[in-house]
């Protein structure tokens, strides 16, 4: 006991060997890989999908400037989030304004 510091004894003292506390580590590292996994699952299929739907919006409205910035890979992170939100909930004014 000489290694072992005062917190140490104190919380073995009030769990059996530390067992539980493992237990319960051992749980938020399930949870928290499941919901990085949602996340990255999510992530996976909203990319592709909205930045279908983007060049899908822009050939519909005749837009070639927004075909071209769908086309652009630095571009893909803004025009994949704003091409799900718009299968979502509609095509948003402000991109009709600079497109069409």
């Amino acid at each position: 006991m000489q290694n072992q510091s005062l917190a140490t004894i104190t919380l073995a003292s009030y769990v059996e060997g530390g067992i539980q506390v493992q237990a319960v580590g051992a749980l938020f590292k399930v949870i928290l890989g499941l919901v990085g996994g949602l996340v990255a699952l999510a992530l996976g299929i909203i990319f592709p999908v909205g930045g279908l739907y983007w060049m899908w919006v822009a050939i519909q409205i005749g837009s070639f400037w927004m075909f071209v910035l769908g086309v652009i890979p630095p571009a893909w992170p803004v025009t994949s989030i704003v091409g799900a939100y718009s299968l979502l909930f509609g095509v948003p004014h402000w991109v009709f304004n600079w497109f069409a």
